[in-house]
């Protein structure tokens, strides 16, 4: 299938027309913010610098004598609720919510503090284990830290893993990785962080490695593992973190 890259015309100057057809001077156009009737601006030019007056029967919201409006701009980033009254007063039409199509090239972002929708692009998945539930290691063995699920599509997927030692633990590597195989270190280009010294025992201190963001794509649901592996001796090794998604399409 080919998408269009068109941009469908629509009449600068609206011209609502009644049930049959005819135009409807002095006809008006109240905008409200979504769910309220708290009034919302809008403007006559398309810069937004000038806000349109919404005086019924004088504002610029109102139909001439053609039955036509001045050409009325909206912010994008406002979802508005649209009504259209008749000239003496009555409601003909309500919509709402009315969501402005965005600017060619651009994607209106969200003002609100929410979620997108599951399949929705900006989904946003993640899965953090903190100090207190840190999973014990075994020397030289990958143990998984936590997982997520991810449905089929494209993803930007991330990972941080802290190691914490005993007091007295050597370390000489510590290694991490996300990938879609359980218990595995992955190669580096495919999101692997390592680690390798001298022994040395730094304390009860964490030792933090990041995963950069790199994509991982599935055809089906499919688990995404954040895994750790050290080589440590004289005691014992943790490992704690988080691995975070969000859908790119």
């Amino acid at each position: 299938m080919t998408l269009p890259t068109g941009i469908l015309f629509n009449e600068p100057r609206a011209k609502p027309l009644n049930t049959t057809g005819g135009i409807q001077p002095g006809c008006y156009y109240q905008f409200y913010l979504t769910g309220t009737t708290t009034q919302a601006n809008v403007y006559t030019d398309g810069l937004l610098s000038s806000v349109a007056s919404q005086t019924p029967g004088t504002g610029q919201t109102t139909a001439a004598g053609d039955g036509r409006l001045v050409p009325i701009y909206l912010n994008p980033a406002t979802v508005y609720r649209v009504q259209l009254y008749s000239s003496v007063g009555t409601l003909l039409e309500d919509t709402d919510p009315y969501v402005v199509s965005p600017t060619p090239g651009q994607l209106l972002g969200t003002s609100n503090a929410d979620n997108a929708n599951t399949g929705n692009v900006g989904e946003y998945i993640q899965s953090v284990v903190n100090s207190g539930s840190a999973v014990a290691l075994a020397t030289g063995t990958v143990a998984n830290v936590t997982s997520i699920s991810l449905s089929a599509g494209d993803w930007d997927v991330s990972g941080i893993v802290a190691f914490l030692p005993a007091g007295t633990t050597t370390i000489t590597q510590l290694s991490s990785s996300i990938g879609t195989t359980s218990a595995t270190i992955g190669s580096p280009e495919l999101g692997n962080s390592q680690f390798i010294y001298a022994s040395f025992a730094p304390g009860a201190n964490s030792i933090t490695q990041t995963m950069p963001i790199h994509r991982i794509s599935v055809a089906s649901t499919t688990v995404v593992y954040l895994c750790a592996k050290a080589t440590f001796a004289t005691s014992t090794m943790t490992a704690y973190g988080g691995i975070y998604a969000r859908r790119t399409r």
